[in-house]
């Protein structure tokens, strides 16, 4: 084995073998272009690939039957901020052909894919998601528009493959986080980011109208909002029911609008409402508890 080191240069046909290196400041990857890897690379090789900015490695035991030689990308985790990849991010943006499944990606880690949404599907590519596998987009949208419905038959055909979030939820223990809207009168201004149920207490001038704000208007979503109110010295309902400042029309639970329980009593009054191709449907009912 011949070695040439002459000072702090040794020669790139260097061959060495050595037991170990310690090195007192920084080692260097060769950086070279995709075009420019080496054609017949050793198991193990790593370069830095300046065209993907990343290093890669040559692996013998790649794709479906683990048999193919190829480059891969050294994993890293994927991208993330925050101390420790606290928070793990993605692009919103999909601008390649991917295919999510065990068979083309050689192994059954590759079965269940997600992503934070919304995201897009760029023009050109497609997403492939192989039978018994699934891919979950985590967010208000799946992908990019102004719901999860698409005219386009690209579109729809990508919606129609994946499995979204909101099928079947199961929880443990769980408890939700009650707003207090005291004396409530007039107008009183819910803020649908903050929580789904209020309470309060004494509605000083009887019924009043109940206005949630900041609700999202994609179509073909649903929603549901509880307010409770004790009937002390005064009793009211929120008979009225706005949608982002605009009034809507209540499809009240046995057809006629609710009367307020006599005092000392808790009425229990609930809201549910979808959007469909740009209107609201909403459903009203109210009960009594002594």
């Amino acid at each position: 084995m011949a070695t040439q080191i002459i000072g702090n240069q040794i020669a790139s046909s260097t061959v060495a073998l050595m037991t170990s290196l310690t090195l007192s400041g920084n080692f260097r990857l060769p950086a070279l272009t995709t075009a420019n890897r080496p054609s017949s690379p050793n198991a193990g090789q790593l370069i830095f690939d300046t065209d993907i900015d990343n290093v890669v490695v040559w692996r013998l035991k790649t794709g479906p039957t683990k048999t193919t030689p190829a480059w891969t990308v050294v994993g890293a985790g994927g991208p993330s901020v925050g101390t420790n990849s606290i928070v793990r991010t993605n692009a919103p943006t999909i601008s390649e052909n991917i295919t999510i499944g065990p068979v083309a990606n050689g192994g059954a880690e590759f079965t269940n894919g997600f992503s934070g949404g919304p995201i897009t599907l760029a023009n050109g590519y497609t997403l492939t998601i192989e039978s018994g596998a699934s891919y979950n987009v985590i967010g208000n949208d799946d992908f990019s528009g102004s719901g999860p419905f698409f005219e386009t038959a690209e579109y729809l055909a990508v919606y129609n493959t994946l499995k979204l979030p909101g099928g079947l939820l199961e929880f443990g223990k769980t408890r939700e986080y009650v707003t207090m809207t005291n004396t409530p009168s007039g107008t009183v201004a819910y803020n649908f980011n903050n929580s789904n149920i209020w309470y309060g207490e004494n509605p000083p001038l009887g019924n009043w109208v109940a206005n949630l704000i900041n609700v999202p208007t994609d179509n073909m979503f649903a929603f549901g909002i509880t307010i409770i109110t004790y009937q002390g010295s005064a009793a009211g309902l929120p008979t009225t029911f706005q949608i982002n400042g605009v009034t809507q029309t209540i499809r009240w639970n046995g057809n006629s609008t609710p009367t307020a329980s006599a005092l000392g009593k808790y009425d229990i009054t609930s809201f549910s409402f979808m959007r469909i191709s740009g209107n609201w449907v909403v459903q009203g009912s109210n009960t009594s508890f002594g």
